[in-house]
C-alpha cells in the first residue's frame, strides 16, 4: 500500500511531458528525462531511510519542530510545507483545465472550478482508509492504461508507421542535436532531488508505511516511476505521429482526438482525470494532517492561491512554473539536510536566510538565464549560511539524537 500511496503523488497529470513548449524546445528525451529524474530521486530517498527513519513518525514536519527555535521560525515551516505545494495545483489545474475544454469548450473553465470544489469536500470527508481505496483503485487503473494502449497499438499498426510519422511531420523531436541543453537536464535532476526531499505529501505518505517497509517503497515506486515514462511516452507518440500540432497545449491529451476506439478513449480519459486528481487527493490529506487552529489562516490564503490559478490559467506557462518553484525547493534543499541529517537547533532567524536565498536565486537566474549556475550558487551559499550560522554563539544546542 505504501508504493501505491506514493505512485498516486508522483504520477501526476504529466503536464511537463506533454507541454508543447518544452517538447518543441527539448524534444522527446527532455520528457523521458522528466519522468526519470523523480523515480531516480525517490531511489535515492530509500537508500537514506534507515538514516532517517522513526517508527513513531506521525509527521517529519512536526517532529522536525524540535529543532526550531523562535515563533517565527516555526510559523515559517508552515508556510514552506503549504507553500511548495502549490506548483502541484497549478499543474493539474492547467491540465485539468485543457482536459475540459477538449470536452466542452470554452465552458471548460466551468467544469474545472466544480471539479476543484467537489474534489476538495471529498478530500476533507474521506478517511484514510477511502484514501487508501481510491488509490488502489487508481492504481489499477494506471497499469491498465500504459499496458493496454501501447501494446493495442503498436500490435494493430506497427512502431514504423509511428515511427515514421514522427520522422515526417515532427523530426525535431527525435533527435538530440544540441549538447547546450545538458546543463539543462542536470539541473533538471537537481531540482527533481530537491523536489522529492520536501514534498510534504511525500513524507506524509512515508508515515503511514511501517518503518520496516520505507525504504523498499520509495525504491519500487521509483523504478516504477521510471518505467512508467516510458508508456506515457509511447502514448505520446501515438498521439501526434498523425499530423502537425493543433495548438493544444497538453499534447497527450490529444490522443482523445485520434484514437478511433471509444473504448480505449474512455480508458485514457479516466486515466487523465485520476492522475490530475488523485495526487490532490493526498496533498489535502497532507495538509489536514499538518492543520492545526493556527493553520487556518494559511488555509485560505492557499485556497486563493488556487482560485487565481483557475482564474488566470490561460496565461500560466508550465516550463516557467517549474523552473520558478524549482529554485525554491533548491533554496530549501540544505534547511532539509539539516533537519535530516544533524541533531541541532537552527537560528531563530532562519528564515531570513530562506528567503534571501530564494530572491538571491530569482534575480541571478533572470540576469544569467543559466539554471544549473544558478542551482549551484544557491546550494553552495545556502549550506555555507547555515553551517556558519550554527557556528554562531549559543547556537550549537544539542536538540537530542533525530
Amino acid at each position: 500500500m505504501g508504493t501505491i500511496l506514493l505512485l498516486v503523488r508522483w504520477i501526476t497529470g504529466n503536464a511537463l511531458l506533454s507541454s508543447e513548449q518544452s517538447l518543441v524546445k527539448f524534444g522527446i528525451l527532455f520528457a523521458i528525462i522528466l519522468n526519470c529524474a523523480y523515480g531516480t530521486a525517490l531511489i535515492f530517498l530509500s537508500f537514506f531511510m534507515k538514516k532517517i527513519n522513526r517508527s513513531n513518525m506521525k509527521n517529519f514536519f512536526e517532529e522536525s519542530y524540535s529543532k526550531l527555535s523562535g515563533v517565527a521560525n516555526k510559523r515559517f515551516i508552515k508556510i514552506v510545507c503549504y507553500f511548495v505545494q502549490l506548483e502541484l495545483w497549478i499543474v493539474q489545474i492547467v491540465v485539468l483545465s485543457t482536459f475540459y475544454q477538449i470536452f466542452f469548450g470554452s465552458n471548460g473553465i466551468y467544469w474545472t472550478f466544480i471539479t476543484i470544489g467537489i474534489m476538495v469536500v471529498i478530500c476533507y470527508i474521506a478517511s484514510i482508509k477511502a484514501t487508501q481505496s481510491i488509490a488502489l483503485m487508481y492504481s489499477i487503473l494506471l497499469f491498465v492504461t500504459l499496458t493496454i494502449i501501447p501494446i493495442y497499438y503498436f500490435i494493430l499498426n506497427g512502431s514504423t508507421e509511428v515511427y515514421e510519422g514522427i520522422r515526417l511531420y515532427h523530426p525535431y523531436l527525435l533527435y538530440f542535436k544540441d549538447s547546450s541543453y545538458v546543463p539543462f537536464y542536470i539541473a533538471l535532476f537537481i531540482i527533481a532531488c530537491c523536489h522529492v526531499l520536501v514534498d510534504l505529501p511525500t513524507w506524509y505518505t512515508i508515515s503511514l508505511i511501517e518503518k520496516s517497509k520505507r525504504s523498499i517503497a520509495l525504491l519500487i515506486t521509483g523504478v516504477i516511476k521510471i518505467l512508467i515514462s516510458f508508456s506515457l511516452t509511447a502514448i505520446l507518440l501515438i498521439a501526434i505521429y498523425q499530423g502537425p500540432f493543433e495548438n493544444i497545449e497538453m499534447l497527450l491529451l490529444s490522443y482523445l482526438h485520434i484514437e478511433e476506439s471509444n473504448a480505449l478513449s474512455y480508458l485514457f480519459a479516466a486515466f487523465c482525470l485520476m492522475s490530475i486528481l488523485a495526487p490532490l487527493l493526498v496533498s489535502v490529506k497532507s495538509m489536514r494532517n499538518l492543520n492545526n487552529g493556527e493553520s487556518n489562516g494559511l488555509t485560505i490564503l492557499f485556497l486563493i492561491g488556487i482560485l487565481f490559478s483557475i482564474i488566470f490559467v490561460e496565461s500560466i506557462h508550465l516550463l516557467d512554473i517549474i523552473i520558478y518553484f524549482g529554485l525554491i525547493y533548491v533554496a530549501l534543499m540544505p534547511l532539509f539536510v539539516m533537519f535530516l541529517f544533524t541533531s541541532l537547533k537552527l537560528p531563530k532567524n532562519i528564515y531570513l536566510y530562506f528567503i534571501s536565498l530564494v530572491i538571491f536565486g530569482q534575480g541571478l537566474y533572470y540576469m544569467s538565464n543559466n539554471i544549473l549556475l544558478t542551482i549551484f550558487m544557491q546550494l553552495l551559499l545556502g549550506f555555507l549560511s547555515y553551517y556558519f550560522a550554527y557556528k554562531q554563539p549559543n547556537s550549537l544546542e544539542r536538540a537530542g539524537k533525530f
